[in-house]
């Protein structure tokens, strides 16, 4: 039997309140859309704070922030590159308004959010956000995330109800937990897979077969879309934290709609 269960936890940045959708063997919790704490990056609609294979196990990502100075959790996904306004401000789709820091983007701040609609529907987490007119750009943006047996599944629909184009890419950002270093997990852009503790700290590829995977002896995570994408990018912190993240490229006319779907696959390895 599938549960849902509406989780007020302690608030953190980017913390608050947490929905969680549940299955026999699989959860996953995700941010609160109405959360003002989430910063400027990322959708809020959508975001998976954690994902769990079974009852009593750890996330596979990241539940709290790792910066102090930007939330940054679980699996989240964003839309670049951000769109000027005359002011000097950014719209950025999914979020709203920021301004730009003077000296470090990921510092910038939210000045004004677009609300989201949004409700629990058998396994799904459906939500909806409305962008205003702002000097021709409008539109309406589309959420569904799907819980499956061993699986996520991402499903976005964007329309452009403005006069001018909106052109640009999304990505998905996993933030990984690996909490004891590195040791043991691997990771894949390309189809052959890599010691995350031998990689460089960040990576780009365009070229090759396109893959978005990583895991341990125990499971592997494989992230695919439709439609497919080409470029996938790696990045690590120090420690305890790594991504894979898969970028589609949206770009809409006026009157144009877009529709695109992540899907976050997760295989377990029984020990012989």
């Amino acid at each position: 039997m599938t549960r849902f269960l509406l989780l007020f936890l302690l608030p953190l940045l980017a913390g608050g309140g947490a929905i969680a959708i549940e299955n026999d063997g699989f959860r996953a919790t995700f941010a609160d859309p109405s959360d003002e704490t989430l910063g400027f990056r990322f959708f809020r609609a959508g975001w998976v704070r954690g994902l769990y294979p079974a009852a009593g196990e750890t996330s596979l990502f990241h539940t709290r922030t790792l910066f102090d100075y930007h939330p940054a959790f679980g699996c989240a996904q964003e839309f670049l590159p951000d769109l000027p306004l005359a002011s000097g401000d950014r719209l950025k789709p999914g979020v709203g308004i920021f301004r730009l820091h003077p000296k470090d983007y990921f510092r910038s701040r939210p000045v004004r959010s677009f609300p989201w609609e949004w409700s629990i529907r058998d396994r799904s987490l459906i939500a909806h956000q409305s962008c205003p007119e702002l000097e021709g750009y409008a539109y309406e943006l589309s959420i569904t995330v799907t819980v499956g047996k061993n699986m996520l599944v991402w499903k976005q629909q964007l329309t452009n109800t403005g006069t001018r184009r909106i052109d640009g890419q999304v990505y998905l950002h996993p933030f990984f937990a690996t909490r004891d270093g590195f040791a043991g997990w691997w990771y894949s852009l390309d189809g052959t897979p890599h010691s995350v503790a031998d990689a460089p700290e960040s990576q780009s590829v365009e070229n090759g077969q396109a893959q978005a995977a990583a895991g341990t002896e125990k499971f592997t995570v494989n992230i695919t879309s439709c439609p497919p994408f080409r470029r996938r990018d790696f990045w690590r912190n120090q420690s305890n934290a790594f991504a894979v993240e898969p970028y589609i490229p949206v770009s809409l006319a006026p009157g144009e709609t877009r529709i695109w779907k992540w899907f976050l696959a997760l295989t377990r390895f029984q020990k012989q």
